[in-house]
C-alpha cells in the first residue's frame, strides 16, 4: 500500500492540532480541536497532546499485522488516553478537554476496512465512481448558532472578530448537552456502525459511541 502524508497548522498558528499517520497497512487522520479559550479548558493538555497520544496507542495496537476490529482499536486507544488525561488533570470532571474526529482505513488483502468518527472524511476511489464517507450528525446541533457563525465568516469577519469567541463557546456548550441517544454521545467513544459525535474527554469512562464504518472489497 502506497501512502503519501501531508499536514500543516492552521494559518496564524504554530502548533498543528491535526495529525496524519500510517502504520503497516493502516492509515489515519486525526482532526484535533482544543477547547476555545472563552469556554475554559480543564488544563493545559491541548488537542496536539490528544492526537499525539491517540496516535501512539493506535500505532501500538494496529501494528504488526493486527486483526483487531477498527472500532475495538479506537475504543481501546481513547480509553487509554482518557486514563492518561485523568492521571495528569485534577479538573477533568469540572471543565472541558480537547477533542478530535478521525478517519481510519486498513488494507487486508482485497478488503479495505474504514472507520469515520465525527466529520472527518474518507474517500474511496472505485474507478468509475468515488464514495464519500463522513459523519454530519453533529451539524444538526444548534443550527441557528452554526448559521450565524457561518454568515459572519462569509461576510469577511474573521476568527478574531468581536463576538466570534462567544458564539463558538455557546456552540460547544450546546454540543455537550446532547444526550447519549440517536448516535450522539457527549463522552468518549466505542464506535459501531452508525454516525457519531467527535471523541471527547468526559465525566466518565468511555461509553458506547457509534461511528460510520464499513468494508470495501475489490
Amino acid at each position: 500500500m502506497q501512502v503519501r502524508l501531508a499536514s500543516s497548522p492552521r494559518p496564524g498558528r504554530e502548533v498543528n492540532e491535526d495529525l496524519v499517520a500510517a502504520v503497516g497497512s493502516c492509515a489515519w487522520v486525526l482532526d484535533g480541536a482544543s477547547v476555545p479559550m472563552s469556554a475554559g479548558a480543564c488544563c493545559s493538555l491541548d488537542a496536539r497532546w490528544y492526537v499525539e497520544h491517540l496516535t501512539i496507542f493506535l500505532s501500538e495496537i494496529l501494528g504488526d499485522g493486527s486483526r483487531i476490529e477498527l472500532h475495538h482499536a479506537l475504543e481501546a486507544a481513547i480509553e487509554h488516553v482518557t486514563d492518561e488525561h485523568r492521571a495528569l488533570c485534577s479538573q477533568v470532571d469540572r471543565a472541558s478537554g480537547p477533542s478530535a474526529t478521525l478517519g481510519l482505513i486498513r488494507r487486508r488483502g482485497n478488503d479495505l476496512d474504514w472507520l469515520v468518527l465525527g466529520d472527518s472524511t474518507v474517500l474511496l476511489d472505485l474507478g468509475d465512481s468515488v464514495e464519500c464517507h463522513s459523519d454530519k450528525r453533529l451539524s444538526s446541533v444548534a443550527p441557528e448558532l452554526r448559521e450565524e457563525i457561518r454568515a459572519n465568516l462569509l461576510s469577511g469577519r474573521g476568527y478574531d472578530a468581536p463576538g466570534h469567541a462567544r458564539l463558538v463557546s455557546e456552540l460547544v456548550a450546546a454540543e455537550r448537552t446532547v444526550p447519549n441517544t440517536e448516535g450522539l454521545l457527549d463522552r468518549g467513544p466505542r464506535p459501531e456502525r452508525r454516525s457519531s459525535k467527535p471523541a471527547r474527554f468526559g465525566d466518565d469512562r468511555p461509553e458506547p459511541l457509534p461511528g460510520a464504518a464499513g468494508r470495501h472489497r475489490q
